[in-house]
């Protein structure tokens, strides 16, 4: 299947996100560049806040011939198109999943800390605070899953569905 014009620069702007740290932002007229991350990375998360910014959580860098595993974390303000670093997380982890909670917080659960094994911790960040605490665990590590947090009222109120991989 070939590529039209304007599909492939899609694509390569999302490629030198990845391995370059900058960030084309995809407005109505198309990708925009935007600015850099203070830190490259890949396999991160990318969480959209009440406030309108985004929470970049994690991930893994270059370093030489060989991968690292990140626990800094950077917000990034659309209005101005600037990253500013926040709290890092309490371990490095990367295969993670971030889900905005209906406090605002964000639940930041499993992946893969710097030695390569799952993880089965969790930790909640709060924008306000601009800091990460450590949460209850998970029964199981989990990698690569996904997460939906329930807006619901009553007895499910807080609960989350997790979507495994297997």
């Amino acid at each position: 299947m070939k590529l039209r014009k304007r599909n492939r620069v899609t694509v390569l702007a999302i490629l030198f996100t990845f391995f370059f740290g900058c960030v084309a932002y995809a407005g109505p007229g198309g990708f925009t560049y935007t600015g850099n991350l203070n830190n490259a990375r890949v396999q991160h998360t990318a969480t959209l806040l009440n406030t309108g910014t985004v929470l970049v959580a994690g991930g893994q860098y270059v370093v030489g011939r060989a991968w690292a595993t990140t626990a800094t974390s950077e917000l990034y303000n659309p209005t101005t198109g600037n990253f500013t670093t926040t709290g890092s997380l309490q371990i490095g982890r990367y295969l993670h999943t971030a889900t905005l909670l209906n406090s605002g917080n964000v639940l930041v659960i499993g992946g893969r800390n710097g030695s390569n094994v799952d993880s089965a911790t969790a930790e909640i960040y709060n924008p306000a605070a601009g800091a990460f605490a450590a949460t209850g665990s998970m029964h199981t590590p989990r990698i690569s899953h996904r997460n939906v947090a329930q807006q619901r009222d009553g007895a499910d109120r807080g609960r989350l569905l997790q979507l495994l991989r297997w």
